[in-house]
């Protein structure tokens, strides 16, 4: 429907493109999608994006607690 933002899943994306690629997709997203981001590797993603989001942290298939860095 017309008039809702996008939920987007970027799966593991930080450890295949390099910085450049990966600052050109997420500028191109818009700041209303709910943005979902995989990885196995906190330290592949800025920063500044990690101070923005809710991390959770899933092992075994559990959930195990959710941090806000900002």
């Amino acid at each position: 429907k017309y008039g809702h933002y996008p939920v987007v899943l970027l799966d593991d994306m930080f450890s295949e493109l390099d910085y450049k690629r990966q600052h050109s997709i997420l500028s191109k997203l818009n700041q209303n999608a709910q943005l979902f981001i995989t990885t196995t590797d906190l330290k592949t993603i800025d920063q500044s994006i990690i101070k923005e989001a809710k991390v959770f942290t899933i092992q075994q298939g559990k959930t195990k607690g959710v941090k806000h860095y900002g």
